[in-house]
């Protein structure tokens, strides 16, 4: 099943094309991050990063999910900021 947090952890590592960054920047661990964007890979069965030795690299199908996931995470925030009562 694929869960926000799949998404957002994708989303942060796209971002800073480094799995030790984006897991600083949720408080978690490279190694979760990791686990997350490979349980989304087998999910939709396709690649979406290739590491490097200096970080990691979208696949052209992680490039591609990676606007879509933008585009949801910000829609996501968007609808916070107009429902909730404490203002973000």
């Amino acid at each position: 099943m694929l869960t926000l947090r799949q998404l957002e952890v994708f989303g942060a590592a796209a971002k800073r094309l480094n799995l030790t960054e984006a897991g600083r920047t949720l408080s978690v661990t490279q190694t979760a991050v990791s686990h997350a964007i490979k349980e989304l890979e087998n999910l939709l069965e396709v690649k979406l990063i290739k590491k490097m030795r200096t970080g990691i690299e979208l696949t052209q199908a992680g490039e591609a999910f990676r606007t879509d996931v933008e585009k949801m995470l910000y829609q996501r925030d968007d609808l916070l900021r107009i429902h909730s009562r404490k203002k973000i």
